[in-house]
């Protein structure tokens, strides 16, 4: 019986390295469409907003939204005198604890940092934590003016909730669902530019 014309044109078989590139393509593809959640928390600004008795407006920054354990981020600290955040009041240091646990005040709960935070000369004033844990987390902060007098004045004081969530992995990647299907369509992709070379050979 008569192989298929398409069978007798191939001149020779597809090697091994040709196969292993095809899976290599594949599986970089899957890791370069992957969504960015799995290399970071994305670029955007998450913002908790507290308004005072006074009506002044606290505004507290995380720059590595969203708030995940074991991944560093950036909390910075403003306070305003408006709505529009456009009136900064005057401030010389900042109070800030982190409580783990406990009620929505953060009453029983385990204290995992405090301290003092001066005001930066230039540029926003914060610190980078990292969370250890998952969790519920409330952020208490204290804005300070020492310029009034010795012991200082206390301006504005929020206590904000936290939510933090399960860290991606170990190793800082996911392999989750979107890098499966990230694989998928890396197989077609590659598989394609596989069949353009095998239709290359068989036709010189």
């Amino acid at each position: 019986m008569l192989a298929p014309a398409w069978v007798s044109r191939v001149s020779r078989p597809v090697s091994t390295g040709v196969l292993f590139s095809g899976i290599f393509a594949a599986t970089l593809f899957a890791i370069v469409v992957t969504p960015e959640k799995a290399f970071a928390h994305g670029g955007a600004v998450q913002t908790f907003v507290s308004t005072t008795t006074e009506g002044h407006i606290i505004d507290v920054d995380y720059d590595s939204p969203p708030l995940v354990a074991e991944g560093a981020g950036r909390f910075t600290f403003g306070l305003f005198s408006d709505d529009s955040r456009t009136e900064g009041l005057e401030f010389t240091d900042l109070w800030v604890r982190i409580i783990k646990g406990g009620d929505e005040n953060g009453q029983r709960g385990e204290t995992i940092f405090a301290g003092p935070i001066l005001k930066a000369d230039y540029g926003g004033t914060g610190f980078v934590y990292v969370f250890a844990n998952e969790g519920q987390y409330t952020l208490n902060v204290r804005y300070n003016n020492s310029k009034k007098n010795d012991s200082g004045q206390n301006v504005a004081e929020a206590t904000i909730p936290l939510t933090v969530l399960p860290p991606y992995g170990r190793s800082g990647f996911d392999f989750g669902l979107s890098f499966f299907l990230g694989f998928i369509i890396g197989c077609v992709v590659a598989f394609a530019i596989l069949g353009m070379y095998i239709y290359v050979r068989k036709n010189r």
